[in-house]
C-alpha cells in the first residue's frame, strides 16, 4: 500500500460511519491499519508499564538505602553518645562550683572518708578553682560515690551534706567533712553543722529522715555506668581520669578541650 493509499483510507475512516459502503479492498486496508494501531498502542501501554515499574524499583531501592544510612547513622550516634558522657545538662540537685557555661565541665564521683578524696580536696582541687574555675573556664560538679563497704561513715556524710544543701551550704560542709575526715560520726556531723550555723532542727530531722539515699544511690550507679570504680573518679567532659592525680594531669586535660 503506498503513501497515497493510506491518505485515502485516512480520509474515508475520518469521513463515514458505514464501513458497509466501502470497497473489500479498502475494508483489509482499515483491519490492517486499525490492527497496526492496536499493537502501537499495546506497545505503548507495555513501554509505560515498564517504565511506572522502573520508577518504581528504582524508588523502592533508594528508600532501602537512605533506611540502611539511617540506621548506620543511628548506630554510630548511639555509639558514640555511649562512649562520650553529656556534660552540658546539669540537674537541679546538681553541686557546681563555676559558670554554668563554662567550656569544659569536671564531675567528680567522691567519697568524703576516702583519704585519696581529701589529698584532691587538699592538693589539687585549689589550683583548678585559682586557675580555672575562677576566671570562668571550668564548672566543677560534686556528686557522690560513697564505699560503703570500707568507709562505714561515708553513705551518712553524704545525706548530712545533702541536708546542708537544703539551706544552700553544702560548699560549706564539703570543705569541713574533707578537713576533719575520717572525724564522720554522726556527732561530728551535727556539731560540724553547728560550725556554719545551719538551722539545727531543720539540719537533724533532714539527717533522720534519710530522704537523700535515694539520690545519693543514683548518683552512685550513674558513676558505675560511666567508668567510675574507685574514688575519686572524675569525667573532664566526658573523658574518665581515676584516682587523685596530679595537678598537670587535669591541667592537660582540660586545655586539650579548651583549645
Amino acid at each position: 500500500m503506498d503513501e497515497k493509499e493510506e491518505v485515502n483510507v485516512d480520509d474515508k475512516l475520518n469521513n463515514t460511519e458505514d464501513l458497509s459502503k466501502l470497497s473489500k479492498h479498502e475494508r483489509k486496508l482499515i483491519k490492517k491499519h486499525q490492527k497496526q494501531e492496536e499493537i502501537k498502542e499495546r506497545q505503548d501501554n507495555t513501554e509505560k508499564k515498564e517504565r511506572k515499574n522502573n520508577i518504581i524499583k528504582y524508588s523502592a531501592i533508594i528508600l532501602i538505602i537512605l533506611a540502611i544510612a539511617f540506621i548506620g547513622y543511628k548506630l554510630f550516634s548511639n555509639l558514640k553518645d555511649s562512649n562520650q558522657v553529656s556534660t552540658n545538662n546539669i540537674t537541679a540537685n546538681d553541686k557546681v562550683k563555676g559558670d554554668l557555661n563554662a567550656p569544659v565541665t569536671i564531675i567528680e564521683y567522691s567519697d568524703f572518708e576516702c583519704p585519696f578524696c581529701k589529698r584532691f580536696f587538699l592538693e589539687t582541687l585549689p589550683l583548678i578553682k585559682k586557675q580555672y574555675i575562677d576566671t570562668g573556664k571550668v564548672k566543677f560538679v560534686y556528686k557522690h560515690f560513697p564505699l560503703s563497704s570500707i568507709h562505714f561513715n561515708a553513705q551518712l556524710a553524704a545525706e548530712a551534706s545533702e541536708c546542708a544543701n537544703e539551706q544552700n551550704k553544702f560548699w560549706e560542709y564539703h570543705d569541713l567533712l574533707f578537713e576533719n575526715s575520717p572525724n564522720l560520726r554522726e556527732s561530728d556531723l551535727v556539731r560540724y553543722a553547728s560550725q556554719i550555723n545551719l538551722d539545727m532542727d531543720k539540719f537533724k530531722g533532714c539527717l533522720k529522715s534519710g530522704r537523700y539515699k535515694g539520690i545519693i544511690g543514683e548518683e552512685l550507679r550513674e558513676g558505675s555506668k560511666n567508668g567510675v570504680t574507685g574514688t575519686p573518679g572524675f569525667l573532664i567532659n566526658g573523658k574518665l581520669i581515676s584516682g587523685a592525680q596530679p595537678f598537670n594531669v587535669f591541667k592537660q586535660a582540660i586545655e586539650s578541650n579548651l583549645n
